[in-house]
């Protein structure tokens, strides 16, 4: 019997040693995990370092990845910088904390996606572009002069909010502007001519500024230039199809007319109309308002 039984418990331990090594079953296969095929967390990004040159005091980026604060350091020159090629968002958020006067993106590529909020209700509207220009510049009060590159459609709120001596700004492919983009600045003239949407208080405190021009102008809040009543001598240039809406903040106590320009004095600003605005003026008043004059400019 004790023979019988030795060959058959042989038999039963090479099995089970046979089945711990091979635990998996044809009904329920395990698939490898992306750690165990690639060795590493796929859950976290790799960070590709960018390829960067120099030419002739340009920063050149040729390949898009990660670049430090440091490396943009080493390419500004007498307080000045500029960029060209692919950025990445984390770029633009670092060239928005360099100590710089001047800041040239004009050759800047591959502008990055998202969302921005503009507000152009009460309530609030968020915009979905893919060429946001995520810059945060707010109380940078270095800066004098901003270019940026005309792929560039979408500026976010308070970009430059208390940029005291921001002098100048380019940006001729900007179609929307975030609320008080522009709060606070030393700009003198304003000109973007593909603007559509102006959020609110965009250009409020801006004491220098001498011309507004906004001829593709749709939608605009009343308090874009809302100045703490200062008197400024100024030349805005709109389309007369504009559509003017209160300001976010309005109190009850104040006029619910969607025309009123708040925080200005619009009879010491000439106003510019573009499109055939003809009938639309009477003893020079535009939409409710006097102006110091009113002048009309065809579209072609």
């Amino acid at each position: 019997m004790k023979k019988f039984y030795l060959p058959l418990l042989t038999v039963i331990c090479i099995l089970c040693v046979i089945g711990c090594e091979h635990p998996q079953t044809p009904g329920n296969p395990q698939k490898p995990s992306d750690s165990a095929t690639t060795g590493q967390n796929t859950e976290e990004p790799v960070k590709q370092e960018a390829e960067v040159k120099n030419e002739n005091g340009t920063m050149v980026i040729t390949k898009a990845g990660t670049i430090s604060k440091e490396d943009f350091q080493k390419f500004i020159k007498d307080d000045s910088l500029t960029v060209a090629g692919p950025l990445t968002e984390e770029n633009y958020k670092l060239i928005g904390q360099l100590p710089i006067t001047k800041l040239d993106l004009s050759g800047a590529t591959d502008i990055p996606g998202g969302y921005t909020q503009v507000t152009m209700s009460l309530e609030g509207v968020i915009h979905q572009n893919n060429n946001v220009i995520p810059l945060n510049f707010r109380g940078n009060t270095k800066l004098e002069t901003v270019i940026l590159p005309d792929t560039a459609e979408v500026l976010p709120a308070a970009a430059f909010s208390e940029c005291s001596n921001l002098k100048s700004f380019t940006g001729k492919g900007i179609k929307i502007v975030g609320y008080c983009a522009f709060w606070g600045t030393a700009v003198e003239t304003i000109e973007l001519p593909a603007a559509e949407e102006i959020g609110y208080s965009a250009f409020s405190n801006c004491k220098n500024l001498k011309i507004v021009s906004l001829p593709k102008a749709k939608k605009l809040y009343n308090d874009i230039l809302y100045n703490n009543h200062c008197p400024l001598d100024i030349t805005i240039k709109l389309p007369c199809t504009v559509e003017v809406t209160p300001g976010a903040d309005l109190k009850p106590s104040e006029p619910k007319d969607p025309f009123t320009f708040r925080g200005f004095y619009t009879k010491n600003a000439s106003l510019v109309l573009f499109g055939d605005p003809e009938s639309e003026i009477t003893d020079k008043e535009w939409q409710g308002h006097s102006w110091k004059s009113i002048d009309c400019c065809k579209i072609n």
